[in-house]
């Protein structure tokens, strides 16, 4: 636990203590949170399990709050911002239309922790497999 003190100046080079904020913090450093689709973090993913998987999980203390969705198809290259933390039908779609050995990425995901604390998550790479 962290504990900031409040100084109120009331006259130059005089200072009074006013109070205590307690802040709590993350149960779990940030840079150890992973999210992750169907228990994967990253690497080979078969279609049909991405496309069977509904949402980006992290953990029962952590919610994502928006993430992005990047592929690049036939030299096109698709980049769709999601508020939450669903895969919609929309991804879904492009996932579908992937071919064995596309890259995916999911991008900038934005977590809030139980404290309300922000941040975003390390980036998630699959590569698409039958």
């Amino acid at each position: 636990m962290i504990i900031v003190t409040l100084l109120v100046l009331q006259q130059p080079l005089k200072a009074q203590i006013t109070g205590t904020i307690r802040v709590t913090e993350p149960d779990i450093p940030a840079e150890r949170i992973k999210a992750s689709i169907a228990r994967k973090t990253a690497g080979y993913m078969p279609k049909k399990r991405l496309l069977a998987s509904e949402i980006i999980a992290v953990n029962d203390t952590t919610k994502v709050i928006s993430y992005d969705f990047e592929m690049t198809y036939a030299s096109l290259k698709t980049r769709l911002t999601v508020q939450g933390n669903q895969l919609t039908p929309e991804i879904k779609q492009y996932v579908d239309k992937a071919r064995p050995q596309q890259i995916i990425h999911f991008k900038n995901i934005l977590c809030r922790d139980k404290n309300g604390l922000m941040f975003r998550l390390m980036d998630m790479q699959f590569e698409i497999l039958n």
